[in-house]
């Protein structure tokens, strides 16, 4: 009879002689079967998801080629487009581009359009410009789209509104016509430019 120690010890032997017996170019290692391997599934990260498209940069292009050099040319002011280049910066769901004007009595304004890629960028970007301390007491004006909301504050007066995926901030830092509203005639040729273009037929 067997003790434990000798059962164990044959067990060992046994399996010593297995192992002996083999062929030498046995490959025990598993296997893949390539047809079972899928490819990773490309995913879009939150920054890629945030980047204007490239149609959201080219609208904002076609919009900035299309403000005149001189705004109001039909009133009592005539703003002159600066020499200085648009101020182009990235936003989250789209793109804003600066524009700046002067006076020749000393007067200086700041035009800036935002092209996103759908509404809900365009409404995030609204509400925080909403959050500016010129327009803390501001309201809205009928000749403008809406949403807007026109303020004035101790740097100066200012609009903002959309226009479909469109966003317009103007802002008169220094004003020294004492002609009426001085926001009115920039909001309206701004804002007719803008629509002329959203209207035009897409190639």
């Amino acid at each position: 009879m067997f003790t434990k120690t000798r059962l164990k010890l044959y067990i060992i032997v046994v399996l010593l002689a297995l192992a002996a017996c083999a062929p030498a170019d046995l490959d025990i290692t598993p296997t893949v079967d390539p047809a079972a391997q899928t490819a990773p599934i490309p995913t879009e990260t939150a920054a890629e998801a945030n980047e204007p498209t490239q149609a959201t940069r080219d609208l904002l292009d076609e919009l900035i080629s299309r403000v005149p050099a001189t705004l109001g040319s039909t009133t009592a002011v005539q703003w002159n487009r600066t020499d200085v280049p648009p101020t182009v910066v990235n936003r989250p769901g789209g793109i804003t581009g600066r524009i700046t004007f002067a006076e020749r009595q000393g007067g200086q304004t700041e035009i800036t359009i935002g092209t996103f890629n759908d509404e809900s960028s365009t409404t995030t970007y609204y509400e925080s410009r909403e959050r500016d301390t010129r327009l803390e007491r501001g309201t809205p004006r009928d000749y403008a789209p809406e949403p807007n909301r026109f303020g004035t504050g101790t740097y100066g007066s200012m609009a903002i509104w959309t226009r479909d995926d469109v966003f317009v901030q103007v802002v008169i830092l220094i004003n020294i016509s004492t002609f009426g509203d001085p926001l009115r005639p920039l909001v309206t040729e701004i804002d007719q430019i803008i629509q002329e273009v959203l209207e035009a037929p897409q190639p």
